[in-house]
């Protein structure tokens, strides 16, 4: 981890997206870094969660229940319950949809579109 300055905005957008159990253990452990750090200097989080922890990708609302699918997921559900107990006013969480590009595999979010054109 870099070391911040006091008082700034951290957009924590990084996680082991490889749906190992170790995916998930690092992925909660950075979490707890990041948010400890960042509440010792009174710094603001704006945290990229992801739209898998939805069972359906299309046709999601926010009050839908979360739901783990894999470690990835999961880690990501933990991580926005970190943030809501540990830091309740200085963050955002955003649930992202899958970014497609150049080597990256089918996520949830294209899958759901692949079978409903199917």
């Amino acid at each position: 981890f870099l070391e911040l300055p006091t008082s700034c905005v951290i957009i924590h957008c990084a996680a082991d997206m490889s749906g190992l159990k170790e995916s998930f253990i690092n992925n909660v452990e950075n979490d707890l870094v990041l948010i400890e750090d960042a509440i010792s200097k009174n710094n603001k989080i704006i945290y990229l969660s992801t739209n898998n922890i939805y069972s359906k990708t299309l046709n999601c609302r926010v009050q839908d229940k979360p739901l783990m699918t894999d470690y990835y997921s999961g880690s990501k559900i933990v991580g926005e319950i970190l943030l809501t107990k540990m830091v309740p006013s200085n963050y955002c969480s955003i649930r992202v949809a899958d970014v497609f590009g150049v080597g990256q595999k089918h996520g949830n979010f294209f899958r759901s579109i692949e079978n409903s054109i199917r």
